[in-house]
């Protein structure tokens, strides 16, 4: 089963969720465009567990992941900052 880990994957409460999914033997594909969150906290992911995945951003990225992959699911976690 696939995965779509979108908006917020790379931070700290989806980094975790991404942790748990490949716990599980999930397929996951993360969508985060790094403006709240921190460009190492997915190789972290991938470190700690021992198994890859794939990374999406930049400009059309979503109809790209879309025309490429099929999910069984979706988690979001968009977040906004207030200061």
């Amino acid at each position: 089963m696939k995965i779509l880990v979108a908006a917020g994957g790379a931070h700290y409460i989806g980094s975790d969720c991404c942790v748990t999914l490949l716990d599980e033997d999930y397929d996951i594909v993360v969508l985060d465009n790094l403006s709240n969150s921190n460009e190492l906290s997915l190789p972290k992911v991938e470190n700690n567990i021992e198994k890859t995945f794939l990374c999406e951003g930049g400009a059309n990225f979503l109809e790209k992941v879309f025309k490429q992959h099929q999910f069984s699911a979706a988690v979001h976690f968009a977040v906004k900052s207030v200061a």
